[in-house]
């Protein structure tokens, strides 16, 4: 007779590369899980939690649990994998599982999962919490009788019957789950390790989306009915995380922030007086409702002066490719107005677009980067559409627009791991699938749009030329018009034609006809490894790496373009334009952090705190009046002092200490992805 379980040992992880420069999250997911099956079953489970896997591997090596589970992301995809196998290597008994976004829970990618996979035992394709459980009211009441806990199949997973191998599907858990159904994973200390460890705190106010968005697979179907949390456990969670976190971020992972109206309000308002008075929260990322209010957007202020920008998502706005996908972006009158609100405060505007939704072209791309300069806008943090299990356009759309794809390392996510003890450590890299060619645009277009991003952050969003292209808009000459100027003309300057050859040389280097020679290539190939292990290869955010070469290695590149600029425009401008054109461009130049050093890597003696300067005309009015007329009618009586200082002077030289290890484009990518918002100088008077 089997003598019974003392205790159900179970491992939980969400596993992530801890590559240099990233930054690891607090496991919410499976904390979650976690919380809900000891409401359940108490101390007949013994639930541990990990993200790193090298600590995972130990743990199994020295005590095997019965249970593994792990979540399932696009980011962690080929490690889970073989985080599993090395385990039931080690532990044959251990029963393992993965659940998650990557699992494409509406469709019969499962089938394929299980049947390349045979050291995976289970697929959970529902609630996580409640299919994970079912898995274990199973492993329990057959007191891990594996015969019998694979004779049948358990409803919200699907997984392999013992008696011929056949793939099952147990019924689908419909509904949503009620988030306050179980002890809040941070309350109940499940996360203490991970915040004295600096890792950043998830945190969850409201579970699920009512939206479609064919390219997102958050949407409806996935969790349904939303699950509200109670607030006063909002609140008790806000304060828990600021005792005991060693970093003052918070990553707010509702899809729709803002969705449950004044309750939603109340929390920002929490969080920025908590802000005010500790530093605490610094938000790191959230995602703002698409249903746009009044309190939705007074919600949105108290999120800028958190976050120092004002976010919001528009993709595209192309009438017909928001038809394609199925979404419905908020009012152009109620974007004018946060756009008023911005200038008010001096908060620059993140807003963020996707080249290749269905439908799109490159001119209809380029169209609408104008109406959004024309609304008032930067330029936009524009992305590739990225093709992701489990969605609308990875399904029938594929095929419908005639979706062709390509692979690129997902940036960070690679390492090299020792699993079994006597074997070689292992290389494991990410990918993710970039749709490059559609039946609407090919791979020159895909090119020319890289390319035009990267000089619209360049320009734009990192701040080198702002004021630059607005005003040349005020003036009737749009961004795209000055990308084309570049284009055409910059074959002349050695520096920007070793710059954009690169670039290109890049950005086709990155991509890969297919995942399995992406993973072959780099894994096989010593150097190609080595380079990508010690930051000398091409495995980095081309944008923010090019554009932080530009801001800060080599800045005769910036005068190259102000040159080409001006002879391109000049012709199209009176000479009084000109004479304001030279203004404006000292400005731009007084903005950046930088403003003259020797060609060479970036060091903190390179960066002043504060620049003094005679001012005879009031700039800041002119600009605030959208460089209306020219800048002489703006001329002061008495010349006065003005500092152009760097509000975060003394955390961004932290940054450069962070990340001097580094070299290279991925040196200038982590500097520009802690925070373009802070990488611009403000203007005040000088005190007297």
């Amino acid at each position: 007779m089997k003598k019974p379980l003392e205790k159900l040992i179970i491992y939980l992880a969400d596993l992530d590369y801890f590559h240099p420069g990233n930054r690891a999250s607090v496991p919410l997911g499976i904390g979650s899980i976690a919380s809900y099956c000891r409401s359940i079953y108490g101390d007949a489970v013994d639930i541990s939690l990990f993200k790193d896997p090298k600590e995972l591997i130990k743990a199994v090596r020295r005590r095997p649990p019965h249970v593994l589970g792990c979540s399932f992301f696009m980011w962690n995809t080929n490690l889970t994998f073989k985080i599993i196998e090395a385990c039931k290597i080690i532990s044959r008994q251990t029963i393992t599982l993965i659940g998650g976004p990557n699992v494409a829970r509406k469709t019969d990618y499962f089938k394929k999962i299980l049947k390349t996979h045979p050291s995976l035992d289970i697929v959970v394709l529902d609630q996580g919490e409640k299919s994970f459980a079912n898995v274990l009211d199973i492993i329990l009441k057959e007191k891990f009788n594996k015969k019998s806990i694979f004779s049948k199949s358990i409803d919200g997973c699907a997984l392999r019957l013992n008696k011929n191998g056949q793939i099952k599907r147990g019924e689908i858990i419909t509904g949503g789950i009620d988030i306050n159904s179980f002890p809040s994973p941070y309350l109940e200390g499940y996360f203490d390790e991970f915040l004295r460890a600096r890792f950043v705190p998830s945190f969850e106010t409201v579970r699920g989306c009512p939206h479609h968005c064919t390219f997102c697979g958050g949407g409806v179907g996935s969790f349904l009915p939303l699950s509200v949390k109670d607030e006063a456990t909002v609140y008790a969670e806000l304060r828990y995380i600021f005792k005991h976190s060693k970093t003052k971020e918070l990553d707010i992972t509702d899809t729709n922030f803002g969705i449950m109206g004044e309750r939603d309000l109340r929390i920002s308002a929490f969080m920025l007086n908590s802000y005010k008075k500790t530093g605490f929260p610094r938000i790191t990322g959230y995602a703002t409702t698409k249903h746009k209010t009044k309190n939705s957007i007074k919600l949105m202020i108290n999120m800028s002066r958190l976050t120092g920008s004002l976010y919001f998502a528009l993709q595209t706005l192309s009438d017909d490719v928001l038809a394609n996908c199925q979404r419905k972006n908020i009012p152009l009158e109620t974007v004018k107005d946060l756009v008023a609100i911005s200038k008010k405060n001096r908060w620059p505007i993140v807003v963020d677009l996707i080249f290749g939704l269905p439908g799109e072209t490159a001119k209809s791309f380029m169209k609408t980067i104008d109406k959004i300069l024309a609304l008032g806008i930067g330029a936009p943090d524009a992305y590739q559409l990225r093709i992701l299990r489990g969605t609308k356009i990875a399904g029938s759309d594929r095929k419908k627009y005639g979706y062709k794809t390509k692979f690129r390392p997902i940036n960070g996510r690679y390492g090299e791991y020792k699993l079994i003890d006597g074997q070689k450590p292992v290389r494991i890299i990410e990918a993710e699938e970039i749709a490059c060619q559609s039946n609407t645009f090919d791979f020159n277009d895909y090119l020319m749009i890289r390319n035009f991003v990267f000089l619209a952050k360049l320009l734009v969003n990192f701040g080198a030329f702002s004021d630059t292209v607005f005003y040349l808009f005020s003036r009737g000459i749009k961004i795209t018009e000055v990308f084309k100027i570049i284009q055409k003309n910059y074959h002349q300057y050695p520096r920007l034609r070793v710059l954009f050859n690169s670039y290109k040389v890049y950005a086709k280097k990155e991509l890969f006809g297919s995942e399995k020679r992406l993973v072959s290539q780099i894994t096989k190939d010593d150097k190609q490894w080595n380079d990508l292990l010690f930051n000398r290869g091409n495995f980095f955010k081309l944008n923010l790496g090019f554009s932080g070469y530009c801001l800060f290695e080599d800045m005769n590149i910036l005068n190259d373009f102000q040159d080409i600029i001006f002879k391109g425009i000049k012709n199209k401008l009176s000479v009084r334009d000109l004479e304001d054109f030279n203004e404006v461009a000292r400005h731009d130049k007084l903005y950046r952090i930088v403003q003259d050093k020797k060609a060479g890597k970036l060091k903190k003696s390179d960066v002043k705190k504060e620049v003094i300067v005679d001012e005879m005309f009031d700039y800041e009015k002119w600009r605030a009046a959208d460089f209306k007329g020219s800048i002489k009618a703006y001329r002061l009586k008495t010349p006065v002092k003005k500092v152009y200082y760097m509000e975060k002077f003394d955390l961004f030289n932290l940054k450069i200490d962070e990340y001097s290890d580094l070299s290279g484009y991925l040196f200038y990518e982590k500097i520009l992805l802690w925070g373009p918002r802070s990488l611009k100088r403000l203007c005040r008077l000088a005190a007297n």
